[in-house]
């Protein structure tokens, strides 16, 4: 499975218990774009993605360079992340310049 389609697994899987249509991985339509860049942003913030402080740095960082791919290659379908989505924006612009990334 491709970083994406793990992404889209896990939303589908929380957005199921709350009845919510899930993302087909082989027809990801804008409103769905939208709610993946939505999801990649939440997980980057530091709180979710060290779990206050309960998840190890190298877990941190294999989690980071998942969501880091799974945001490049959702872009590289032609999508393109909202305004409120810094934290994907800042990563597709260090992506796109060729600089590896590492959580803060």
């Amino acid at each position: 499975m491709s970083p994406l389609d793990n992404v889209i697994h896990n939303v589908n899987a929380v957005e199921s218990l709350f009845s919510q249509a899930v993302i087909n991985p082989k027809n990801i339509r804008e409103s769905d774009a939208i709610r993946l860049f939505d999801h990649i942003d939440s997980e980057l913030s530091p709180e979710n993605l060290y779990q206050d402080g309960e998840r190890s740095a190298g877990d941190a960082d294999s989690i980071y360079q998942e969501l880091v791919a799974a945001a490049t290659e959702l872009h590289s379908k032609g999508f393109t992340p909202s305004d409120s989505n810094w934290e994907v924006i800042e990563i597709i612009n260090t992506a796109s310049a060729g600089h590896a990334s590492s959580p803060r």
